[in-house]
């Protein structure tokens, strides 16, 4: 038992670096194609040749700053798959290691890198660090504003407004990149409030009222402004006017449903990728396990919230637990379903979750042992996901054999020349658009 700590040691240090050569395996991918993907490169490639940010000649309710992107590294020709996996991959190393830095402050050096393996190891993060998509710099841009948001909260003097504005200046720019970003727009308020220096009352209020009106004016005259341009953009239209978007989707949904129906769906979806985060497989593998997925869900979420309300206690973890709380409340209010929703705090799961449950193991045994051999098949299931994505990067021309459905594999069936059938029927003009401009072969 005493040699357990030194074993454990060794076997975080010696997952870190195989699952950090794993993932830099992954940069050798072709690209690869999925519904998201799909959307968002096809907005880049449109909106470079002209014809604005659509897909299929449909205006696209995605945030237009990930295509934005795309669209300038297209200009520069650097957009290829590598690139697009490479800033993935960044972003993920990066958004964990800013995570563990900032809000573990307290903790062992040994809970950190434990935290931080069992990130990099979940299943989500693997199967979405090769996609161009939005999830993962949406982490880091997010991770980053909360920094921003623990300095604010830390500092007396008057440099505590530069970190609260560029909190707010990045939580802006996240919603460009995911509209979930609103739930770090709605954390500045509680943060702002929650600033030791409040607790002096109307002394300090007089002193620091100057500041404070400038930073409340120049709030509601940018956002006032933003809002007022943003509604007059065809994105603004595709978002929450047209029938087609998540918006008016959603409220065709809550109308057919009812709002009891409703939020029973929504609790069910949510506990289902609770499971999925805990048990570190997918569901759609295993549907038959519904169940077991939902008692896992059920347990890990409840824990995690428990953690997030206990955690209002401390300074460094406040704005983390004021904006998961608001992430989890949208959620519930979300009728979709897909495991990628709780990317961007799957970290904050992770270390919201993990006292209430340990306290919970104790009472059963051996806490620290129950804890290892957890640790170890996550991290054994996370392999195993990790050796299936590197079977499908060394794939090369092959790609369309081994992943995404019949209409990506006959179209990169007829890109790359394939001896082999082809349903030209199948064959998708869009996906063939994208393989021309980031697989780097008409270059």
């Amino acid at each position: 038992m005493s040699h357990m700590p030194s074993k454990l040691r060794f076997f975080v240090l010696f997952g870190i670096i195989s699952f950090t050569a794993l993932y830099l395996l992954q940069i050798a991918s072709p690209i690869r194609i999925n519904t998201d993907s799909y959307r968002l490169l096809s907005m880049a490639i449109n909106f470079n040749l002209g014809k604005g940010f659509t897909v299929d000649g449909h205006l696209d309710q995605y945030p237009l700053g990930y295509p934005f992107l795309v669209a300038k590294m297209l200009d520069a020709s650097i957009a290829r798959s590598w690139t697009l996996i490479f800033i993935n991959i960044v972003s993920l190393f990066a958004g964990l290691g800013l995570f563990v830095r900032l809000f573990l402050d307290g903790y062992t050096a040994l809970f950190k890198w434990v935290l931080f393996l069992m990130s990099m190891c979940s299943w989500v993060f693997i199967k979405h660090v090769t996609l161009a998509t939005t999830d993962l710099l949406y982490l880091l841009i997010s991770i980053v504003a909360l920094y921003c948001l623990v300095r604010y909260l830390r500092i007396k003097n008057y440099k505590k407004w530069f970190w609260l504005a560029l909190a707010f200046v990045l939580s802006l720019a996240s919603i460009k990149i995911r509209t979930v970003g609103i739930c770090l727009v709605a954390t500045l308020p509680i943060v702002l409030i929650a600033h030791s220096d409040f607790s002096v009352g109307l002394a300090y209020l007089r002193r620091e009222l100057k500041p404070l009106m400038v930073m409340f004016l120049a709030f509601f005259v940018i956002g006032t402004m933003g809002l007022f341009f943003v509604s007059k953009t065809e994105w603004f239209v595709a978002q929450f006017v047209s029938k087609q978007g998540y918006f008016q989707s959603m409220l065709s949904i809550f109308s057919e449903q009812g709002v009891i129906s409703f939020l029973m769906t929504n609790a069910q979806n949510r506990m289902i990728e609770y499971g999925e985060i805990t048990l570190n497989i997918p569901f759609l593998k295993f549907v038959d396990w519904r169940w077991l997925f939902s008692i896992f869900g059920f347990f890990t979420f409840a824990a995690s919230i428990w953690g997030a309300f206990s955690a209002f206690k401390n300074t460094i973890t406040f704005p983390l637990s004021v904006y998961f709380l608001f992430y989890m409340g949208l959620l519930f209010v979300w009728p979709f379903y897909d495991p990628r929703f709780l990317m961007p705090v799957i970290p904050a799961i992770f270390l919201f979750a993990y006292l209430p449950i340990l306290t919970i193991i104790k009472r059963f045994g051996n806490p620290f042992r129950v804890f290892f051999l957890y640790c170890v098949a996550f991290v054994f299931l996370g392999f195993v996901a990790l050796v299936f994505s590197s079977k499908i990067t060394l794939s090369g021309n092959n790609i369309g054999e081994c992943y995404g459905d019949e209409t990506n594999k006959m179209s990169c069936r007829y890109f790359y020349k394939k001896n082999a059938f082809i349903d030209k029927s199948k064959v998708n003009p869009g996906h063939l658009q994208i393989l021309e401009n980031l697989s780097g072969m008409n270059q």
